[in-house]
C-alpha cells in the first residue's frame, strides 16, 4: 500500500529485508523456534551469497543485480532480487512476540 501511495505522489520507496544468520524466530503456531540460515534458508539463496563473516552485519544491494540477465535463477532468489532493494543480514536475532 505504501508503494502505491508513493507512486501516486511521484515519490520512491525502499524495500529492506532484515534477517538473521542464526537465532530465534516466533511462529504463531509453534511458539519460539531456533534456526540457522545455513541449513534453513533455500540453498539457492545461500549459494548466491559470498562467504559471510558470522560476526558482522552484511548489507546486500539487489538493485545492480536487476540489470543482469536472470534467466537461470531460482524463482525464490529472483523474487527476493525484484521484491527488495536491500538485504540486511545480522549475526544473531532474538524472536519477539506481541504479548
Amino acid at each position: 500500500m505504501m508503494s502505491e501511495l508513493a507512486q501516486f505522489k511521484q515519490q520512491k520507496t525502499v524495500h529492506i529485508l532484515f534477517s538473521g544468520l542464526q537465532g530465534e524466530q516466533f511462529n504463531s503456531l509453534l511458539g519460539m523456534q531456533t534456526y540457522d540460515a545455513r541449513t534453513d534458508v533455500d540453498p539457492h539463496v545461500l549459494q548466491a551469497l559470498p562467504s559471510l563473516d558470522e560476526n558482522v552485519w552484511h548489507l546486500i544491494d539487489f538493485r545492480p543485480v536487476r540489470q543482469l540477465r536472470l534467466n537461470n535463477v531460482d524463482p525464490k532468489l529472483k523474487s527476493m532480487i525484484f521484491g527488495f532493494d536491500f538485504w540486511v543480514l545480522v549475526p544473531e536475532t532474538k524472536g519477539v512476540t506481541a504479548f
